[in-house]
């Protein structure tokens, strides 16, 4: 789909990756987004409910995280809008199942604490002369806030950092370097915690409501959790009396030990099995993996947070143990070997409207998934290459842009 005026360099540099993955047997987007032996923040066989949904995330919206991660020139650019909103929106829904599941803390410590691989679609961000990327750079006027810029500019004005882009492509623990720093990044900077927009828009009522639990009865672990409580969507979210009921309603749900997520989604279909490296389960069993236990850390842990009120906690005993600081090393480090590309020129603006969101995607979200035939088997990715990553993209490079707290 790529404009006639388009440079020679940037098709060319396009085909080497496409050819690069054609090599290994497979295409780019299986090699940037991976799934087969990846390394969750959560124990897949305990978390079947949340697995599934996890699956038909990035099986139906992986191509959408690669067109965002490259955001080539594109003679489709209305449906790479509709698509990517789809995505946030169904990226929304998942969010909000990890944080019902876990608790807002409970979910940050297994992401930014536990070891590994970025499963999680930190990408999508706002078109740099879109309405949304203005919006953003508004409400965060004392911080950087870089926006999404389109590859055949960056490759006219900065081919240095067009060569990088190229070159992390196929790299799946690098593929959304440019994408948002933590969850709570993506939170803020997408008005998720917002209750008042849409739903399809932010976080659920009952994810809201855990978020505020967290927030009244203990004080974060780590500062850059919880932003400016006197201020923009983080003094909404604590000031809201719309939600009082559903705060009343969880914190019951909690004390009576009963699951405050529910996945309203069918069982799994053989017509969802994907190809080789992306099937969902093999022999009954999810194919991709818990987190990995992390060797003891030697650097300072931070100050425990200082507890006002005891909120049950539907995390297990080995997942409630986030002490070990972010500095800390995986103890098991899967090489993850990939091609580096040497290599990609510009769309048209993509300018994203919330308002054209298909709020159809809330209801559709949970019961589709991308159906594409393929073995059950889930062989190992091809490694042409060393790649001292090992995964670790969210185990070091998530937390590192705290924002400011009161």
């Amino acid at each position: 789909n790529l404009p006639a005026h388009v440079s020679a360099k940037l098709r060319a540099d396009l085909e080497q990756l496409e050819q690069a993955a054609s090599e290994l047997g497979t295409v780019v987007v299986r090699l940037a987004y991976r799934w087969c032996g990846q390394r969750a923040w959560y124990d897949p066989v305990e978390y079947r409910d949340l697995c599934l949904a996890h699956y038909r995330l990035v099986m139906q919206f992986r191509s959408v995280f690669l067109d965002c991660a490259l955001y080539a020139p594109t003679t489709k650019a209305n449906e790479r809008r509709k698509q990517k909103l789809n995505a946030i929106v169904t990226r929304f829904q998942f969010l909000s199942r990890n944080v019902e599941l876990f608790g807002y803390y409970g979910f940050l410590r297994l992401i930014e604490k536990g070891a590994h691989d970025n499963l999680m679609w930190l990408g999508g961000k706002a078109a740099k002369h879109s309405a949304s990327a203005k919006a953003a750079k508004a409400d965060h006027d004392d911080e950087d806030v870089p926006a999404q810029e389109d590859l055949a500019t960056v490759l006219r004005t900065n081919p240095s950092r067009y060569k990088v882009i190229i070159g992390r492509i196929l790299d799946p623990s690098r593929v959304d370097e440019d994408g948002y720093a933590s969850i709570p990044e993506l939170l803020e900077q997408t008005h998720a915690l917002d209750p008042t927009r849409p739903e399809h828009l932010r976080l659920s009522n009952r994810a809201l409501a855990r978020v505020v639990l967290d927030v009244q009865t203990s004080d974060p672990p780590y500062p850059n959790w919880v932003g400016n409580t006197n201020r923009g969507d983080w003094k909404k979210l604590l000031a809201s009396e719309d939600l009082q009921a559903t705060i009343d309603e969880v914190e019951q749900l909690l004390a009576n030990d009963k699951p405050v997520a529910i996945f309203n989604q069918k069982p799994f279909q053989d017509t969802e099995k994907g190809e080789d490296d992306s099937d969902y389960e093999v022999d009954g069993l999810p194919t991709i993996r818990p987190p990995t236990s992390r060797k003891t850390s030697v650097s300072p842990t931070p100050k425990a947070a200082q507890k006002k009120k005891r909120v049950p906690s539907r995390l297990t005993e080995s997942e409630a143990s986030e002490d070990e600081s972010s500095d800390a090393e995986p103890d098991d480090k899967p090489s993850d070997k990939t091609p580096k590309g040497s290599l990609y020129e510009s769309s048209d603006d993509d300018d994203e409207e919330e308002e054209e969101a298909d709020s159809s995607t809330n209801d559709k979200a949970d019961k589709e998934a991308a159906a594409t035939p393929g073995s059950s088997a889930c062989p190992k990715t091809p490694s042409p290459g060393d790649d001292k990553s090992g995964g670790k993209g969210h185990d070091k490079g998530r937390d590192k842009n705290p924002r400011k707290t009161p």
